[in-house]
């Protein structure tokens, strides 16, 4: 009997023990200036639909694995409530300057996705592509 508890006990170690090396991994530590420079931060590019339900803003994303700066997407917020959307996913271009149309059916934006010239381009706020 006691060499069952002996492996029972050996295999559950050999279990866990991985996960407690995880949890130390993940105490605290305090923030470096690394940290800081690859943070997503909001854009300076925001803006309320004119009916008041939509909020669409950017996220701006640095890149410095890829020697880039950063690069931004859309994201689209309900007002009253609700789980916020992911509108572009161009990695490595930029969205920019939102605006909605007055009767807020759609927004506009400046994006550099073709020959990395800006233009503009139209998006409904429930998505498909722009």
């Amino acid at each position: 009997m006691r060499p069952i508890r002996i492996t029972i006990f050996i295999l559950f170690v050999i279990l866990f023990y991985p996960f407690s090396q995880i949890k130390a991994q993940t105490q605290k530590r305090a923030m470096t200036f690394l940290d800081i420079i690859e943070m997503k931060s909001l854009g300076w590019q925001e803006d309320i639909s004119p009916d008041g339900k939509w909020f669409i803003y950017t996220l701006t994303i640095p890149d410095w694995g890829k020697n880039k700066s950063f690069f931004s997407d859309i994201y689209i917020t309900p007002l009253t409530g609700g789980k916020t959307k992911q509108m572009t996913f161009t990695k490595d271009k930029n969205e920019s300057s939102l605006k909605w149309y007055k009767d807020g059916s759609f927004f506009a934006f400046l994006t550099n996705r073709s020959e990395n010239k800006n233009q503009i381009f139209f998006m409904r706020p429930n998505g498909g592509e722009a």
